[in-house]
Protein backbone atom coordinates (compact mmCIF):
# COMPACT_ATOMS: atom_id res chain seq x y z
CA UNK A 1 0.00 0.00 0.00
CA UNK A 2 2.81 2.01 0.95
CA UNK A 3 4.36 1.54 -2.40
CA UNK A 4 1.53 2.28 -4.47
CA UNK A 5 1.13 5.69 -2.37
CA UNK A 6 4.71 6.94 -2.83
CA UNK A 7 4.00 6.03 -7.12
CA UNK A 8 0.91 7.93 -6.69
CA UNK A 9 3.14 10.32 -4.70
CA UNK A 10 5.78 10.34 -7.35
CA UNK A 11 3.25 10.93 -10.24
CA UNK A 12 1.80 13.96 -8.25
CA UNK A 13 5.18 15.40 -7.89
CA UNK A 14 6.04 14.88 -11.77
CA UNK A 15 2.78 16.46 -12.10
CA UNK A 16 3.48 19.40 -10.29
CA UNK A 17 7.33 19.95 -11.80
CA UNK A 18 5.15 19.89 -15.30
CA UNK A 19 3.13 22.17 -13.94
CA UNK A 20 5.39 24.58 -12.83
CA UNK A 21 7.37 24.02 -16.39
CA UNK A 22 4.71 25.43 -17.94
CA UNK A 23 3.82 28.12 -16.30
CA UNK A 24 7.49 29.40 -16.82
CA UNK A 25 7.82 32.11 -19.14
CA UNK A 26 7.95 31.40 -22.49
CA UNK A 27 11.76 31.49 -23.37
CA UNK A 28 12.27 29.24 -20.42
CA UNK A 29 10.67 26.69 -22.19
CA UNK A 30 13.17 26.43 -25.15
CA UNK A 31 14.78 23.37 -25.10
CA UNK A 32 18.03 24.58 -26.69
CA UNK A 33 18.67 27.68 -25.06
CA UNK A 34 18.46 31.19 -26.61
CA UNK A 35 21.28 33.80 -25.89
CA UNK A 36 20.96 36.04 -22.99
CA UNK A 37 19.90 39.01 -24.53
CA UNK A 38 16.65 37.26 -26.04
CA UNK A 39 15.42 36.04 -22.35
CA UNK A 40 16.41 39.16 -21.10
CA UNK A 41 14.17 41.03 -23.54
CA UNK A 42 11.55 37.98 -22.78
CA UNK A 43 11.08 38.08 -19.33
CA UNK A 44 10.65 42.01 -19.32
CA UNK A 45 7.87 43.03 -16.92
CA UNK A 46 6.59 44.91 -19.90
CA UNK A 47 5.58 41.75 -21.95
CA UNK A 48 3.69 39.90 -19.44
CA UNK A 49 0.38 39.94 -21.30
CA UNK A 50 2.20 39.70 -24.67
CA UNK A 51 2.49 37.06 -27.28
CA UNK A 52 5.84 36.16 -28.82
CA UNK A 53 7.10 34.70 -31.83
CA UNK A 54 10.01 34.25 -33.86
CA UNK A 55 11.80 31.81 -35.85
CA UNK A 56 15.94 32.27 -36.79
CA UNK A 57 17.19 30.08 -40.06
CA UNK A 58 20.65 29.39 -41.50
CA UNK A 59 19.93 29.98 -45.31
CA UNK A 60 23.12 27.55 -46.04
CA UNK A 61 22.00 24.31 -43.99
CA UNK A 62 18.17 25.35 -43.66
CA UNK A 63 18.84 24.72 -40.01
CA UNK A 64 16.55 26.46 -37.49
CA UNK A 65 19.11 28.47 -34.84
CA UNK A 66 16.53 29.59 -32.47
CA UNK A 67 12.35 29.29 -32.77
CA UNK A 68 9.68 29.74 -30.02
CA UNK A 69 5.57 29.87 -31.20
CA UNK A 70 7.16 29.61 -34.78
CA UNK A 71 3.84 28.02 -36.17
CA UNK A 72 1.06 30.45 -34.29
CA UNK A 73 -0.60 33.00 -35.81
CA UNK A 74 0.45 36.74 -35.32
CA UNK A 75 -0.67 39.85 -36.84
CA UNK A 76 1.80 41.22 -39.37
CA UNK A 77 1.35 44.57 -39.74
CA UNK A 78 3.74 46.03 -42.84
CA UNK A 79 5.60 42.63 -42.53
CA UNK A 80 2.83 41.50 -44.95
CA UNK A 81 4.11 43.78 -47.92
CA UNK A 82 6.66 41.15 -48.26
CA UNK A 83 4.62 39.34 -49.60
CA UNK A 84 3.36 41.48 -52.19
CA UNK A 85 6.84 42.95 -53.16
CA UNK A 86 7.85 39.50 -53.41
CA UNK A 87 4.91 38.36 -55.92
CA UNK A 88 5.20 41.15 -58.21
CA UNK A 89 8.64 41.08 -58.54
CA UNK A 90 7.84 37.47 -59.07
CA UNK A 91 5.01 37.55 -61.43
CA UNK A 92 6.46 41.12 -63.63
CA UNK A 93 10.29 41.72 -62.98
CA UNK A 94 12.33 44.37 -61.49
CA UNK A 95 12.18 46.15 -65.31
CA UNK A 96 8.29 46.01 -65.38
CA UNK A 97 6.98 49.69 -65.82
CA UNK A 98 3.35 51.12 -66.61
CA UNK A 99 2.40 53.73 -68.97
CA UNK A 100 0.55 57.26 -68.23
CA UNK A 101 -1.02 58.34 -71.52
CA UNK A 102 -2.50 61.55 -73.13
CA UNK A 103 -4.52 61.01 -76.30
CA UNK A 104 -6.47 64.42 -78.44
CA UNK A 105 -9.93 63.35 -79.88
CA UNK A 106 -10.36 65.64 -82.75
CA UNK A 107 -7.97 67.66 -84.73
CA UNK A 108 -5.72 70.76 -84.15
CA UNK A 109 -6.15 73.57 -86.59
CA UNK A 110 -3.32 75.69 -87.96
CA UNK A 111 -3.47 78.19 -84.70
CA UNK A 112 -3.07 75.09 -82.10
CA UNK A 113 -6.34 74.96 -81.17
CA UNK A 114 -7.39 71.40 -80.25
CA UNK A 115 -11.11 71.14 -81.86
CA UNK A 116 -12.39 68.70 -79.16
CA UNK A 117 -10.91 66.65 -75.86
CA UNK A 118 -7.68 66.06 -74.38
CA UNK A 119 -7.79 62.59 -72.28
CA UNK A 120 -5.18 61.57 -69.71
CA UNK A 121 -5.55 57.53 -69.19
CA UNK A 122 -3.95 56.61 -66.26
CA UNK A 123 -1.83 53.31 -65.88
CA UNK A 124 -1.13 53.05 -62.38
CA UNK A 125 2.11 55.32 -61.83
CA UNK A 126 2.39 55.73 -58.17
CA UNK A 127 4.96 58.96 -59.23
CA UNK A 128 2.72 60.78 -61.28
CA UNK A 129 3.36 63.58 -59.51
CA UNK A 130 2.63 67.41 -60.06
CA UNK A 131 4.66 70.57 -59.93
CA UNK A 132 7.20 71.47 -62.20
CA UNK A 133 9.77 68.74 -62.54
CA UNK A 134 6.80 66.01 -62.44
CA UNK A 135 5.47 63.53 -64.99
CA UNK A 136 2.04 65.74 -64.76
CA UNK A 137 4.83 68.47 -65.65
CA UNK A 138 6.04 66.13 -68.72
CA UNK A 139 2.98 64.98 -69.96
CA UNK A 140 1.80 68.90 -70.41
CA UNK A 141 5.10 69.83 -72.19
CA UNK A 142 4.51 66.87 -74.79
CA UNK A 143 1.33 67.95 -75.39
CA UNK A 144 2.29 71.72 -76.08
CA UNK A 145 5.13 69.76 -78.66
CA UNK A 146 2.32 67.98 -80.46
CA UNK A 147 0.86 71.72 -81.67
CA UNK A 148 -1.85 72.15 -79.02
CA UNK A 149 -1.91 75.93 -77.70
CA UNK A 150 -5.79 75.80 -76.49
CA UNK A 151 -8.00 73.37 -75.72
CA UNK A 152 -12.11 73.96 -77.05
CA UNK A 153 -13.66 70.42 -75.81
CA UNK A 154 -12.59 69.31 -72.15
CA UNK A 155 -9.89 67.45 -70.32
CA UNK A 156 -10.73 64.16 -69.05
CA UNK A 157 -9.25 61.58 -66.79
CA UNK A 158 -10.08 57.95 -67.49
CA UNK A 159 -9.04 56.11 -64.40
CA UNK A 160 -11.13 52.77 -65.52
CA UNK A 161 -7.84 50.72 -65.87
CA UNK A 162 -8.78 49.28 -63.17
CA UNK A 163 -11.16 49.36 -59.87
CA UNK A 164 -9.86 51.73 -57.31
CA UNK A 165 -9.71 50.48 -53.94
CA UNK A 166 -10.21 51.96 -50.88
CA UNK A 167 -8.00 51.06 -47.46
CA UNK A 168 -9.68 51.78 -43.99
CA UNK A 169 -7.93 52.60 -40.45
CA UNK A 170 -7.79 49.57 -37.75
CA UNK A 171 -7.49 51.98 -35.24
CA UNK A 172 -10.35 53.98 -36.34
CA UNK A 173 -12.71 51.75 -37.81
CA UNK A 174 -14.74 53.14 -40.97
CA UNK A 175 -12.25 56.21 -41.60
CA UNK A 176 -10.83 56.38 -45.01
CA UNK A 177 -7.14 56.33 -45.73
CA UNK A 178 -6.63 56.53 -48.93
CA UNK A 179 -8.02 55.27 -52.36
CA UNK A 180 -5.78 53.40 -54.98
CA UNK A 181 -6.69 54.59 -58.67
CA UNK A 182 -5.18 54.24 -61.96
CA UNK A 183 -4.58 57.61 -61.89
CA UNK A 184 -3.23 59.01 -59.05
CA UNK A 185 -1.59 62.13 -57.70
CA UNK A 186 0.41 62.72 -53.98
CA UNK A 187 -1.42 59.02 -53.20
CA UNK A 188 -5.01 61.07 -53.56
CA UNK A 189 -4.29 62.65 -50.23
CA UNK A 190 -4.29 66.38 -49.18
CA UNK A 191 -2.10 68.03 -46.56
CA UNK A 192 -4.22 69.86 -44.56
CA UNK A 193 -3.14 71.93 -41.56
CA UNK A 194 -5.65 73.43 -38.84
CA UNK A 195 -4.72 76.23 -36.54
CA UNK A 196 -6.77 77.34 -33.72
CA UNK A 197 -7.97 80.97 -34.09
CA UNK A 198 -10.40 82.93 -31.27
CA UNK A 199 -12.71 80.69 -29.35
CA UNK A 200 -15.79 80.04 -30.88
CA UNK A 201 -14.72 81.06 -34.46
CA UNK A 202 -13.82 78.99 -37.29
CA UNK A 203 -9.93 77.92 -37.33
CA UNK A 204 -8.02 78.52 -39.81
CA UNK A 205 -7.83 75.77 -42.23
CA UNK A 206 -5.02 75.59 -45.50
CA UNK A 207 -4.05 73.00 -47.43
CA UNK A 208 -1.73 71.53 -50.16
CA UNK A 209 -1.42 71.40 -53.20
CA UNK A 210 -3.56 74.36 -54.25
CA UNK A 211 -5.65 73.74 -57.37
CA UNK A 212 -8.91 74.13 -58.90
CA UNK A 213 -10.61 71.54 -57.31
CA UNK A 214 -10.67 71.83 -53.77
CA UNK A 215 -11.76 74.73 -51.88
CA UNK A 216 -13.03 75.41 -48.14
CA UNK A 217 -16.18 73.81 -46.78
CA UNK A 218 -17.28 73.51 -43.13
CA UNK A 219 -14.39 74.95 -40.53
CA UNK A 220 -13.46 72.55 -37.56
CA UNK A 221 -14.27 75.38 -34.44
CA UNK A 222 -12.19 76.90 -31.99
CA UNK A 223 -12.60 75.95 -28.28
CA UNK A 224 -11.63 77.05 -25.07
CA UNK A 225 -9.51 73.79 -24.03
CA UNK A 226 -9.50 70.10 -23.91
CA UNK A 227 -7.84 67.71 -25.80
CA UNK A 228 -8.28 67.64 -30.10
CA UNK A 229 -11.52 66.05 -30.82
CA UNK A 230 -11.96 66.92 -34.97
CA UNK A 231 -11.67 65.01 -38.11
CA UNK A 232 -11.41 66.29 -41.81
CA UNK A 233 -13.08 65.36 -44.55
CA UNK A 234 -13.12 66.09 -48.77
CA UNK A 235 -16.73 65.21 -50.59
CA UNK A 236 -16.51 64.25 -54.15
CA UNK A 237 -17.00 68.43 -54.94
CA UNK A 238 -14.01 68.69 -53.44
CA UNK A 239 -14.94 70.91 -50.43
CA UNK A 240 -12.77 70.53 -47.43
CA UNK A 241 -15.11 70.49 -44.27
CA UNK A 242 -14.37 70.48 -40.58
CA UNK A 243 -15.65 68.74 -37.49
CA UNK A 244 -15.00 69.15 -33.80
CA UNK A 245 -12.58 71.30 -32.41
CA UNK A 246 -9.40 72.42 -32.02
CA UNK A 247 -8.20 74.22 -28.16
CA UNK A 248 -7.16 77.71 -28.25
CA UNK A 249 -3.90 78.46 -27.81
CA UNK A 250 -3.14 75.19 -29.29
CA UNK A 251 -0.07 73.38 -31.93
CA UNK A 252 -1.46 73.40 -35.33
CA UNK A 253 -2.43 70.18 -36.49
CA UNK A 254 -1.58 68.56 -39.96
CA UNK A 255 -3.20 65.37 -41.24
CA UNK A 256 -3.29 63.90 -45.30
CA UNK A 257 -6.83 63.63 -46.19
CA UNK A 258 -8.43 61.21 -49.12
CA UNK A 259 -10.14 63.18 -52.00
CA UNK A 260 -13.42 61.53 -52.93
CA UNK A 261 -13.04 61.90 -56.36
CA UNK A 262 -9.14 61.15 -57.62
CA UNK A 263 -9.88 61.76 -61.53
CA UNK A 264 -11.31 65.02 -60.92
CA UNK A 265 -8.11 65.92 -57.97
CA UNK A 266 -5.38 64.61 -60.93
CA UNK A 267 -7.62 66.53 -63.76
CA UNK A 268 -7.29 69.75 -61.96
CA UNK A 269 -3.62 69.45 -61.15
CA UNK A 270 -2.91 68.32 -64.95
CA UNK A 271 -4.84 71.74 -66.31
CA UNK A 272 -2.28 73.74 -64.03
CA UNK A 273 0.42 72.02 -65.46
CA UNK A 274 -0.79 72.25 -68.83
CA UNK A 275 -1.40 76.26 -67.97
CA UNK A 276 2.12 76.33 -67.47
CA UNK A 277 3.59 75.05 -70.55
CA UNK A 278 1.30 77.41 -72.41
CA UNK A 279 -1.70 75.36 -73.02
CA UNK A 280 -4.90 77.23 -72.68
CA UNK A 281 -7.51 74.58 -70.97
CA UNK A 282 -11.00 75.01 -71.70
CA UNK A 283 -12.75 78.29 -70.09
CA UNK A 284 -16.02 76.83 -69.25
CA UNK A 285 -14.66 72.57 -68.33
CA UNK A 286 -16.13 73.23 -64.93
CA UNK A 287 -14.24 71.82 -61.49
CA UNK A 288 -15.49 67.94 -61.80
CA UNK A 289 -14.29 65.03 -64.01
CA UNK A 290 -16.60 64.29 -67.06
CA UNK A 291 -16.01 60.35 -66.84
CA UNK A 292 -19.65 59.87 -69.28
CA UNK A 293 -17.56 61.96 -71.86
CA UNK A 294 -15.16 59.02 -72.05
CA UNK A 295 -14.60 56.88 -75.11
CA UNK A 296 -15.09 52.88 -75.18
CA UNK A 297 -12.27 51.24 -73.89
CA UNK A 298 -11.41 49.99 -77.49
CA UNK A 299 -11.58 53.59 -79.41
CA UNK A 300 -8.25 54.44 -78.06
CA UNK A 301 -6.47 53.18 -81.28
CA UNK A 302 -8.04 55.06 -83.06
CA UNK A 303 -7.06 58.54 -80.90
CA UNK A 304 -3.85 60.15 -81.57
CA UNK A 305 -1.74 59.82 -78.73
CA UNK A 306 -0.34 63.24 -78.39
CA UNK A 307 2.07 61.98 -74.24
CA UNK A 308 3.41 59.13 -73.28
CA UNK A 309 4.82 58.61 -69.60
CA UNK A 310 6.36 55.60 -68.71
CA UNK A 311 6.68 54.88 -64.80
CA UNK A 312 9.88 54.16 -62.93
CA UNK A 313 10.47 50.31 -63.09
CA UNK A 314 8.77 48.54 -60.90
CA UNK A 315 12.40 47.96 -58.75
CA UNK A 316 11.95 51.33 -57.47
CA UNK A 317 8.14 51.27 -56.61
CA UNK A 318 9.57 47.94 -54.24
CA UNK A 319 12.03 49.96 -52.82
CA UNK A 320 9.75 52.58 -52.00
CA UNK A 321 7.35 50.44 -50.16
CA UNK A 322 9.49 48.22 -48.42
CA UNK A 323 12.05 51.16 -47.71
CA UNK A 324 9.74 53.67 -46.30
CA UNK A 325 6.23 51.05 -45.53
CA UNK A 326 4.44 52.90 -48.26
CA UNK A 327 0.65 51.42 -47.84
CA UNK A 328 -1.43 52.82 -51.36
CA UNK A 329 2.29 51.79 -52.89
CA UNK A 330 1.86 48.22 -51.62
CA UNK A 331 -1.74 48.07 -52.32
CA UNK A 332 -1.01 49.22 -56.12
CA UNK A 333 1.19 46.25 -56.76
CA UNK A 334 -1.96 43.32 -56.50
CA UNK A 335 -4.52 45.57 -59.05
CA UNK A 336 -1.13 46.43 -61.85
CA UNK A 337 -0.79 42.53 -61.75
CA UNK A 338 -4.15 41.96 -62.09
CA UNK A 339 -4.49 44.59 -64.73
CA UNK A 340 -1.00 42.89 -66.65
CA UNK A 341 -3.02 39.50 -66.52
CA UNK A 342 -6.17 41.39 -67.92
CA UNK A 343 -8.13 41.57 -64.98
CA UNK A 344 -8.88 44.72 -62.97
CA UNK A 345 -9.80 44.35 -59.50
CA UNK A 346 -8.46 43.63 -55.96
CA UNK A 347 -9.55 40.41 -55.72
CA UNK A 348 -8.10 39.25 -58.67
CA UNK A 349 -4.79 40.53 -58.00
CA UNK A 350 -4.36 38.91 -54.61
CA UNK A 351 -5.25 35.59 -56.51
CA UNK A 352 -2.39 36.10 -58.29
CA UNK A 353 -0.22 36.97 -55.13
CA UNK A 354 -1.45 33.39 -53.93
CA UNK A 355 0.56 31.57 -56.88
CA UNK A 356 3.73 33.08 -55.59
CA UNK A 357 3.01 31.58 -51.90
CA UNK A 358 2.30 28.17 -53.89
CA UNK A 359 5.65 28.43 -55.98
CA UNK A 360 7.50 29.31 -52.57
CA UNK A 361 5.69 26.09 -51.79
CA UNK A 362 4.29 27.12 -47.79
CA UNK A 363 1.44 25.66 -46.13
CA UNK A 364 -1.38 28.19 -47.52
CA UNK A 365 -2.90 27.38 -43.72
CA UNK A 366 0.16 29.77 -42.66
CA UNK A 367 -0.89 32.47 -44.03
CA UNK A 368 -4.06 34.91 -44.48
CA UNK A 369 -4.15 38.28 -46.00
CA UNK A 370 -6.87 40.90 -46.75
CA UNK A 371 -4.45 42.95 -48.36
CA UNK A 372 -0.66 43.59 -48.79
CA UNK A 373 -0.18 46.74 -46.80
CA UNK A 374 -0.87 45.10 -43.43
CA UNK A 375 -3.74 47.35 -42.58
CA UNK A 376 -6.37 44.32 -42.89
CA UNK A 377 -7.52 42.72 -40.01
CA UNK A 378 -7.47 39.33 -41.99
CA UNK A 379 -3.67 39.46 -42.20
CA UNK A 380 -2.30 36.59 -39.94
CA UNK A 381 1.36 34.85 -40.78
CA UNK A 382 2.80 32.19 -39.08
CA UNK A 383 7.08 32.99 -38.30
CA UNK A 384 8.09 30.27 -39.97
CA UNK A 385 5.30 31.32 -43.13
CA UNK A 386 7.35 34.51 -43.57
CA UNK A 387 11.14 32.92 -43.43
CA UNK A 388 9.50 30.12 -45.93
CA UNK A 389 9.26 33.42 -48.44
CA UNK A 390 12.68 34.91 -47.58
CA UNK A 391 14.15 31.54 -48.61
CA UNK A 392 12.12 31.35 -51.92
CA UNK A 393 13.52 34.77 -52.66
CA UNK A 394 16.99 34.03 -51.62
CA UNK A 395 16.85 31.58 -54.41
CA UNK A 396 14.92 34.15 -56.81
CA UNK A 397 16.19 35.95 -60.01
CA UNK A 398 15.11 39.33 -58.24
CA UNK A 399 17.21 38.17 -55.08
CA UNK A 400 19.41 41.19 -55.12
CA UNK A 401 16.23 43.80 -55.68
CA UNK A 402 14.52 42.70 -53.00
CA UNK A 403 17.05 42.33 -50.60
CA UNK A 404 18.26 45.90 -51.27
CA UNK A 405 14.84 47.33 -50.95
CA UNK A 406 14.70 46.47 -47.16
CA UNK A 407 15.26 48.61 -44.57
CA UNK A 408 19.19 48.09 -43.02
CA UNK A 409 19.56 48.38 -39.33
CA UNK A 410 20.82 51.96 -38.49
CA UNK A 411 21.34 53.63 -41.75
CA UNK A 412 18.25 53.73 -43.78
CA UNK A 413 14.37 53.53 -44.28
CA UNK A 414 12.72 52.75 -41.30
CA UNK A 415 15.35 51.31 -39.67
CA UNK A 416 17.01 54.84 -39.99
CA UNK A 417 18.28 55.62 -36.47
CA UNK A 418 18.03 52.14 -35.21
CA UNK A 419 20.52 50.32 -33.68
CA UNK A 420 22.89 52.51 -34.64
CA UNK A 421 25.19 51.56 -32.02
CA UNK A 422 24.36 48.01 -31.98
CA UNK A 423 27.34 45.74 -33.38
CA UNK A 424 24.51 44.37 -35.90
CA UNK A 425 24.52 48.13 -37.80
CA UNK A 426 24.80 46.95 -41.36
CA UNK A 427 24.09 43.68 -41.06
CA UNK A 428 20.51 43.39 -40.82
CA UNK A 429 18.34 44.29 -43.69
CA UNK A 430 14.59 43.51 -42.47
CA UNK A 431 10.94 44.50 -43.03
CA UNK A 432 8.88 46.54 -39.94
CA UNK A 433 5.42 46.35 -38.98
CA UNK A 434 3.49 48.36 -36.34
CA UNK A 435 0.07 48.64 -35.23
CA UNK A 436 -1.05 50.88 -32.33
CA UNK A 437 -4.31 50.56 -31.31
CA UNK A 438 -5.78 52.64 -27.80
CA UNK A 439 -7.26 51.51 -25.22
CA UNK A 440 -10.32 54.09 -23.91
CA UNK A 441 -11.12 51.82 -20.87
CA UNK A 442 -7.33 52.64 -19.01
CA UNK A 443 -6.78 56.09 -21.50
CA UNK A 444 -3.81 53.71 -23.09
CA UNK A 445 -1.91 53.08 -25.81
CA UNK A 446 -1.49 48.99 -27.10
CA UNK A 447 1.23 48.35 -29.26
CA UNK A 448 -1.14 45.79 -31.24
CA UNK A 449 1.65 44.45 -33.48
CA UNK A 450 5.63 44.72 -33.62
CA UNK A 451 7.10 42.82 -36.13
CA UNK A 452 10.80 42.84 -38.07
CA UNK A 453 12.01 40.00 -41.02
CA UNK A 454 14.14 40.03 -43.36
CA UNK A 455 17.98 38.91 -43.18
CA UNK A 456 20.65 39.00 -40.57
CA UNK A 457 24.31 38.05 -41.40
CA UNK A 458 25.64 36.76 -38.15
CA UNK A 459 29.19 37.57 -37.24
CA UNK A 460 30.40 34.12 -37.29
CA UNK A 461 29.21 35.18 -41.30
CA UNK A 462 26.31 32.76 -40.92
CA UNK A 463 23.55 34.34 -43.80
CA UNK A 464 20.21 33.91 -41.94
CA UNK A 465 16.58 34.33 -42.48
CA UNK A 466 14.07 35.57 -39.76
CA UNK A 467 10.78 36.94 -38.56
CA UNK A 468 10.13 38.27 -35.39
CA UNK A 469 6.77 39.17 -33.89
CA UNK A 470 4.97 40.15 -30.93
CA UNK A 471 1.29 41.22 -30.59
CA UNK A 472 -0.64 43.50 -28.05
CA UNK A 473 2.02 45.08 -25.63
CA UNK A 474 -0.36 46.73 -23.01
CA UNK A 475 0.50 49.54 -20.46
CA UNK A 476 -1.80 52.03 -18.49
CA UNK A 477 0.87 55.38 -19.07
CA UNK A 478 1.03 56.20 -22.53
CA UNK A 479 -2.28 58.40 -23.05
CA UNK A 480 -0.84 60.45 -25.45
CA UNK A 481 0.66 60.42 -28.67
CA UNK A 482 4.03 61.25 -27.04
CA UNK A 483 3.58 58.99 -24.84
CA UNK A 484 2.55 56.04 -27.46
CA UNK A 485 6.05 56.82 -29.70
CA UNK A 486 7.68 56.45 -26.84
CA UNK A 487 6.03 53.07 -26.04
CA UNK A 488 6.67 51.99 -29.72
CA UNK A 489 9.95 53.09 -29.96
CA UNK A 490 10.92 50.89 -26.81
CA UNK A 491 9.20 47.86 -28.54
CA UNK A 492 11.18 48.28 -31.67
CA UNK A 493 14.72 48.67 -29.73
CA UNK A 494 13.71 45.23 -27.66
CA UNK A 495 13.27 43.67 -31.19
CA UNK A 496 16.58 44.86 -32.48
CA UNK A 497 17.93 43.95 -29.25
CA UNK A 498 17.08 40.29 -29.87
CA UNK A 499 18.28 40.34 -33.42
CA UNK A 500 21.66 41.75 -32.30
CA UNK A 501 21.56 38.98 -29.58
CA UNK A 502 21.44 36.30 -31.91
CA UNK A 503 23.52 38.03 -34.37
CA UNK A 504 26.63 38.21 -31.46
CA UNK A 505 25.49 34.12 -30.79
CA UNK A 506 26.20 33.06 -33.96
Amino acid sequence: MMGKMRGFGGAVLCLLILSCLLSLPAAAQDPGGLPAGVRRVLEDPLYRHARWGFVFKDLATGKVLHALNEGTFFRPASVAKLFGAAAALDRLGSAFRVVTTVYRRGEVDAAGRLQGDLILVGGGDPFLGHGRASSLEDLARQVRAAGIRKVLGDVLVDDRAFSAYEAFSVSDPGRLLYRVSPAMVLDNLVEVTIKPTREGEGAAMTWYPHTSYLRPGAPCRTVASGPVRLSVSIDHEGRINGQGGIPRGGEPLFMRVPVSDGSSFVRSLFMDALRRQGVTPPSRAGRLNRPRLLPPVNEYRRLTAVAVRPSPPLGEWVRRILKDSHNPGADLLPLVMAVSAGKGSFPEGMALVKETVNRAGMDPRCVSLGDVSGLSTADLVTPLCVVSLLEFMKGHREYGVFRDSLPVLGEDGTLRGRGENSPARGKVSAKTGTVGLFDLLNDSGIVHVKGLAGYLTTAAGRETAFALFVNDVHVTDAPDRPGMRRLMDKVLDDLVGIVTAVYLAD
